[in-house]
């Protein structure tokens, strides 16, 4: 049991007026009881301001929000441009009308307001080298500035300092799993020390390291591919498909049709430029590929799941979260929520291994109709629930559901979807734009051959982030042992 003493008055100034143990023992007493045992945020960062100038959005630009960042701290940031713009990146265009963005510079640590509670899953943190000061970021990253020594305060404050950042951070509803941080919540940080003088006697030595590292790691970064760039390529060369013309007709604002060509295939009498887009891309590609198919033929059922009220501790069930469907087809069984809720024949909607999930939309364009295939289940889980924003497929045997994950992934399969879906504000689909989905359809060898050379592809780039994992660990290594 740990038991922490307080005042009254110490209690009263803490703005939450939070007063569990672990903060009080990290922030508020403890060893750093005193001014003299301890530094201020304010003694070593400064806050930076969510400042963007209007010019820094004319012409084309780079834009990264949270989900751009990987568990490595590399940022893949969107190319987008206002005069170009299309439906692919509509979420993007959106959210930076609102104001949420943010110009950086180099040096600046960015990390995100939201902290796992999990202290073994480090958050999102970047430190903004020269090349990607003319990133725009989304103002969901807390932006500070180390007063010195930036590359040593950045590698503390995600390994050794990192826990008292979580224990910082506040539970706020609707984050299941998450805690979130305020700029107030950064000036009230303590830092010990004597921690802090070990780290800047060492600061030359640990500087000189790190940038050493950091050239090998940015040799590395040049490696990595997003999964949908690998699966376009593998499709491009499989079938001879030309990518570029098919993206091309997301920029044309006008088509020219007739009345027999919006009633042909199109149940819903739908007219619309966007309709027309999805119809074109559909045109395209049959016209590219011999061996098309509508994916109707193989869907043998297409259900809607079921989403319980749910709840952030561990219980009976766990339900998937719309993020467990990737743009690489592994759906991540750990991204969960659990639920004590029950209902009839609930069993219909528990995860198997092979299952196929695709996202039906929820608000953002980017998540409309990504698909992921379940793999082997732990034999110690509980039940996983599908929910309602996922749609399970289950597929004839004489097709590969791997294979038609990554088919929807795709550029074609993007470009279909993502404007064939139905909504004012949310955007979905339903079972009849999976069914009308086109796609090259050869052999079920074929099939399993192309699959092979993805996930080749996929495990090639792993391996490059292993890498990067292992060379920065070795800093993370020098850093927590200096201050232990």
């Amino acid at each position: 049991m740990k038991i922490c003493n307080t005042s009254f008055s110490a209690f009263a100034k803490e703005k939450s007026l939070r007063n569990d143990c672990v903060y009080q023992r990290i922030i508020s007493n403890g060893h750093l009881s005193r001014a003299t045992d301890y530094y201020r945020f304010s003694d070593l960062f400064s806050l930076r301001e969510n400042k963007i100038e209007k010019t820094k959005l004319e012409d084309d630009f780079d834009y990264c929000q949270i989900g751009d960042v990987d568990k490595d701290g590399i940022s893949h940031p969107v190319h987008l441009n206002f005069d170009e713009r299309d439906v692919l990146d509509e979420d993007y265009y959106k959210k930076i009308e609102k104001g949420d963005v943010m110009s950086v510079a180099e040096n600046d640590i960015l990390f995100s307001f939201l902290l796992p509670q999990d202290e073994k899953i480090v958050g999102k943190f970047i430190r903004i080298s020269n090349d990607e000061s003319d990133i725009l970021f989304s103002t969901a990253f807390l932006r500070i500035n180390a007063k010195k020594y930036p590359e040593v305060l950045y590698y503390y404050l995600k390994t050794a300092f990192y826990k008292k950042l979580v224990a910082t951070a506040r539970i706020r509803k609707g984050y299941t799993g998450y805690a979130t941080l305020s700029n107030d919540d950064l000036l009230d940080l303590r830092f010990d020390k004597k921690e802090i003088n070990k780290l800047f006697l060492n600061a030359l030595p640990l500087t000189k390291k790190i940038r050493e590292v950091e050239a090998k790691v940015e040799i590395l970064r040049k490696k990595i591919l997003s999964p949908n760039i690998i699966i376009d390529k593998v499709f491009s060369n499989e079938f001879d498909i030309d990518m570029a013309k098919i993206q091309q007709i997301d920029s044309k604002k006008a088509f020219t049709t007739s009345v027999n060509i919006i009633a042909l295939k199109n149940e819903n009498l739908r007219f619309s430029c966007r309709w027309n887009k999805a119809r074109c891309v559909q045109t395209e590609l049959s016209n590219m590929v011999s061996c098309c198919d509508k994916l109707e033929r193989y869907i043998v059922s297409a259900n809607n799941g079921w989403s319980p009220e749910c709840n952030e501790n561990d219980s009976d069930y766990k339900v998937l979260s719309l993020d467990a469907i990737e743009k690489d087809g592994a759906l991540r069984l750990d991204r969960v929520k659990f639920t004590d809720i029950t209902r009839q024949s609930m069993s219909n909607y528990f995860v198997t291994e092979g299952d196929m999930f695709v996202s039906r939309g929820n608000g953002s364009d980017e998540l409309i109709a990504m698909a992921s295939v379940a793999g082997e289940i732990p034999e110690d889980s509980c039940p996983i629930i599908y929910p309602d924003i996922m749609i399970r497929v289950h597929l004839l045997d004489n097709v590969d559901s791997k294979y038609i994950a990554y088919a929807i992934n795709s550029c074609f399969g993007r470009m279909y979807f993502k404007n064939v879906a139905k909504g004012s504000n949310k955007k979905k689909i339903t079972p009849l734009e999976l069914g009308n989905f086109i796609f090259p359809c050869p052999q079920k060898k074929d099939q399993i051959r192309i699959v092979n050379i993805v996930q080749s592809e996929l495990e090639k780039q792993e391996m490059v982030r292993q890498q990067i994992y292992s060379l920065r660990n070795e800093i993370d290594n020098m850093i927590t042992a200096i201050v232990d």
